[in-house]
């Protein structure tokens, strides 16, 4: 284990064991699952988990393209609070929405809670978005996306 985990697994145990319940920071309200967060190129972290917007409210805006020629589209709010838990990112043409870990809580099985403000801190590892992520989401929203 690498020394900076240290820390981090002091307060939940080893890294990647187990899953963790991610809550809104500002309510306390479950948003999803850490087995249900896959990374999209080493820098967005997303939500595979189609019950999300039973949870989140996904407010369309308007379009922005980032240097990373990454297409932002609208922000993820809270449905209790009404508290910024992200944004929404158009990758291979589906949407996806995109967390913002320092607006978590993020929560061992426990019950014990902590915050992190980077992706490379948190207590568990984010697995890769794969083709067959991909495939079955395009499957379960009616479409093929761009794969």
């Amino acid at each position: 284990m690498k020394l900076k985990n240290l820390g981090t697994a002091r307060r939940f145990g080893t890294r990647a064991i187990g899953e963790f319940e991610l809550k809104c920071l500002n309510c306390d309200k479950f948003i999803c699952m850490s087995s249900n967060v896959r990374r999209i190129r080493d820098a967005h972290h997303v939500v595979v988990d189609e019950t999300l917007v039973e949870r989140v409210k996904l407010v369309k805006g308007p379009s922005q393209t980032m240097e990373t020629q990454d297409q932002i589209n609208g922000k993820m709010i809270c449905q209790e609070c009404g508290g910024n838990l992200g944004v929404i990112c158009i990758y291979k043409n589906l949407e996806f929405p995109v967390l913002k870990i320092e607006n978590f809580l993020i929560v061992d099985r426990n019950g014990r809670q902590n915050t992190s403000k980077k992706w490379n801190k948190v207590p568990f590892v984010v697995q890769e978005l794969t083709i067959t992520d991909l495939q079955a989401i395009a499957e379960k929203r009616g479409g093929t996306g761009d794969i």
